[in-house]
């Protein structure tokens, strides 16, 4: 079964053009940008509200089990010491 000609002419009027089709694409990259920026700055926010309340518990320990607090400090110590990697990377930096 053939397809007809009109169908044909059709499909090639619908074609974008290049251009449109750059200036779509990069309308799309920088909104990704936009959306990758602020996931990244939420991010942060939650890390540092998260380090406040670990913070919080561990000045309040009377009130926690001995367990939780010790995790607690653990997850600190973790969050603020750079790791293998980044020591590495803030070497070749310098």
């Amino acid at each position: 079964m053939s397809i007809p000609e009109a169908t044909t002419d059709v499909e090639k009027d619908n074609k974008i053009p290049y251009d449109d089709l750059m200036n779509i694409a990069n309308k799309l990259s920088a909104s990704n940008a936009e959306l990758q920026r602020r996931l990244n700055d939420a991010m942060l926010n939650n890390f540092f509200t998260r380090l406040d309340f670990l913070f919080r518990v561990i000045s309040n320990s009377d009130k926690f089990p001995e367990d939780f607090v010790k995790k607690c400090i653990d997850e600190i110590t973790e969050a603020m010491s750079l790791s293998e990697s980044d020591n590495e990377k803030e070497a070749d930096k310098e």
